[in-house]
């Protein structure tokens, strides 16, 4: 009796790890595994933390047909979005204007940033007075603040902590460590990449120990335990690279996504 060909989940942060640090450009491995991939009838998602809409051109040029994960695990897209929700239940998840400008208002938050990214469903637009702030009009998926340069680490970390403590039944803040200057990020509570990928992976029929996981930030770290196996580039904070179950010698740059899933295939035929 013939053997079952066993169906793997690929799933790959954007920002640091599929894309390489030329203006989100992808090497040429990455372009080459994800064809073998839906060549050999297994599924590549993208798992990141921008919009859907903003990886619209990405997907198209890789002919992406699996849907994704977007802002973090809060927005699912799916080639039938009624057909994925009746099968697990999920509702994208938003933050409404007014909790956004609550949040702003009650942190005096414009003492320690320059300014502020807000994206929702179809926008994405910059603010930098709270005057600006209190004329939000749309829902948001990720708000993302720049912080001055005289704000440190630890004192990024405490501003999150008392965003956390005051909002934590709605939303989640979190520091972004891998840019010049840390980024303050707010999502929708109770989200991550793990959650939103379980449930991919639950409509795909795959199993956990099945799902391939690639990341190199701290949002990833839900996503890299959760994979049966996961991987981080050579680039990733250590954090990740600490719980990742492989590491590559390779750096985003250098198509360690790609170098990994061709072998990875050329093994599991």
């Amino acid at each position: 009796m013939k053997k079952t060909k066993t169906k793997y989940l690929f799933a790959s942060d954007l920002d640091g790890t599929f894309f390489t640090k030329y203006y989100e450009s992808i090497h040429f491995k990455n372009y080459e595994a994800i064809k073998k991939i839906q060549d050999e009838g297994h599924i590549f998602v993208p798992v990141t933390g921008r919009s859907h809409w903003f990886v619209e051109n990405f997907a198209k040029n890789l002919d992406l047909k699996h849907g994704g994960v977007f802002f973090h695990g809060a927005w699912i897209e799916m080639p039938n979005n009624k057909d994925f929700k009746a099968k697990t239940g999920w509702t994208n998840k938003w933050m409404k204007p007014d909790l956004v400008k609550s949040i702003f208002k009650t942190q005096n938050l414009f003492k320690y940033i320059d300014h502020s990214f807000i994206t929702g469903k179809d926008k994405h637009i910059f603010f930098d007075s709270m005057q600006e702030i209190n004329k939000l009009f749309y829902d948001s998926g990720e708000v993302v603040m720049y912080f001055k340069k005289d704000i440190d680490l630890v004192k990024a970390k405490k501003i999150g902590d008392a965003i956390n403590n005051m909002y934590g039944d709605k939303v989640e803040a979190f520091v972004w460590e891998k840019s010049p200057v840390n980024w303050l990020v707010l999502v929708p509570n109770n989200v991550n990449k793990a959650l939103a990928l379980a449930q991919v992976a639950k409509y795909y029929n795959i199993p956990r120990e099945n799902i391939i996981y690639f990341g190199d930030g701290s949002n990833d770290i839900d996503a890299i335990k959760y994979a049966g196996i996961s991987v981080a580039p050579a680039n990733s904070l250590p954090l990740i690279k600490q719980h990742a179950k492989h590491v590559a010698k390779e750096d985003s740059t250098q198509g360690a996504v790609g170098e990994f899933i061709l072998n990875f295939l050329k093994k599991h035929k």
